[in-house]
């Protein structure tokens, strides 16, 4: 569908600086490097060398070498950070088994998250991000890490529940097979639920946090917005919005206090060339936020207007549902708008744009905006797909409906 923004347990490209010391992200998927058991008398350096590779690898997505890094920490001294670090890896590796259909090895990987983070976790949260930006233990690290591992075998839970009801659907009735299956999708079910308790739990616990993580937010509200509470939801994705727009004002000065700073011009050139990074790192990801909200409002008005085309419903709710879609479509283009400016060669979001700008009857910029979608297509050689047919065909729609206007029909 155009537009569709599916946003991986909390971001699943580097995530935006802040005071989380382990930097990374969900959105960028972890490498798949062997780990490699190596001797203590290979250690050659201080701990300090070995946490921060650890931070580097971590935070450029490659969590295998990040790991090693810190079990090669441990070998040296007994540090939470470290075992903490360990065990994200952990449910970065188990994430992406799970994205690429492995469940058996994404929920062992996940499980062992769980279970060392279990150890480190004693059940508390501190009041405030910032305050225990930098101390030696951080428990709301560890609960937020706790939290998207529960979220993640929920994932796990929900794909493997799939692959039976399909199982069921594929065998005759009276086949002995049944009862069996649907007695494992049951308990597959309650174990999703509980997955998802926990998690949930944990995520708004993190959020009622003083300058609450942009993950837990953006967690939170994507676990919200799957309910159905779209409200909440909304609200949440706005918290992350706001940190990362402040994240990259913060690296927008520190690029310019780079540029005049003293200094060789490798060193600036390799500095500007990081800050020019994380902002567009974090540009991407703003657009993916305000892309997901212009598809949350778009379903909600497209659901308005059923209401309103239904002649059963009294005139005054398919009066009061009219206006609410009109609200809805009108709020999902804004957002459209605002992630176009981000990421001007995104072109999904032309698309989307103009089924909005149909659905309020702004047929001339809707074909405007099919038009380009069209052109750049072309001049980029993509392939004509079914994305492509569409678009001719909503622009051939709007094209009558701007002429039976023009036409007084």
């Amino acid at each position: 569908m155009f537009g569709e923004c599916q946003l991986r347990r909390a971001c699943v490209a580097t995530f935006i600086a802040s005071c989380f010391v382990l930097t990374g992200c969900e959105y960028l998927y972890p490498d798949q490097e062997p780990e490699v058991a190596r001797d203590d008398k290979e250690l050659h350096f201080e701990p300090s060398y070995y946490a921060k590779n650890a931070k580097e690898y971590f935070g450029d997505g490659h969590y295998g070498k990040a790991k090693q890094q810190w079990q090669h920490q441990l070998k040296l001294e007994d540090n939470w950070m470290a075992r903490l670090g360990v065990a994200s890896c952990d449910f970065h590796m188990g994430s992406l088994n799970i994205d690429l259909g492995d469940l058996k090895g994404g929920r062992t990987k996940l499980q062992q998250a769980e279970a060392a983070v279990r150890k480190l976790w004693d059940g508390s949260i501190e009041e405030d991000t910032r305050a225990a930006a930098d101390a030696p233990v951080r428990q709301w690290q560890a609960a937020l890490i706790l939290a998207m591992t529960h979220r993640a075998l929920g994932d796990c839970d929900n794909m493997e529940s799939r692959i039976i009801t399909q199982r069921l659907a594929s065998l005759r009735p009276g086949d002995a097979r049944i009862g069996k299956f649907s007695s494992a999708r049951q308990e597959i079910d309650a174990r999703r639920g509980a997955n998802v308790r926990q998690a949930t739990s944990l995520l708004k616990k993190l959020c009622d946090m003083q300058n609450p993580s942009e993950r837990a937010s953006l967690n939170y509200a994507e676990i919200l917005a799957s309910k159905g509470e779209h409200g909440a939801a909304e609200k949440h994705f706005q918290d992350y919005l706001a940190v990362a727009k402040a994240s990259v004002t913060i690296h927008e000065q520190n690029r310019k206090a780079t540029v005049n700073m003293e200094g060789t011009t490798s060193r600036k050139e390799f500095l500007i060339q990081q800050f020019d990074q994380k902002i567009a790192s974090a540009n991407t990801k703003r657009a993916a936020i305000l892309v997901r909200l212009g598809n949350i409002h778009f379903d909600d008005g497209a659901k308005q207007r059923k209401v309103a085309n239904d002649a059963g419903q009294g005139a005054d709710l398919r009066t009061r549902a009219r206006d609410n879609a009109k609200d809805h479509f009108a709020q999902a283009l804004s957002y459209l708008r605002d992630a176009r400016g981000l990421e001007p060669e995104s072109l999904h979001v032309l698309v989307k744009m103009a089924q909005c700008e149909g659905e309020l009857g702004f047929f001339e910029d809707a074909i405007l905006n099919l038009k380009q979608y069209i052109r750049i297509c072309a001049e980029q050689r993509l392939q004509a797909d079914e994305n492509i047919h569409r678009a001719y065909r909503m622009k051939s729609e709007f094209e009558r409906k701007l002429n039976e206007r023009r036409n007084g029909k």
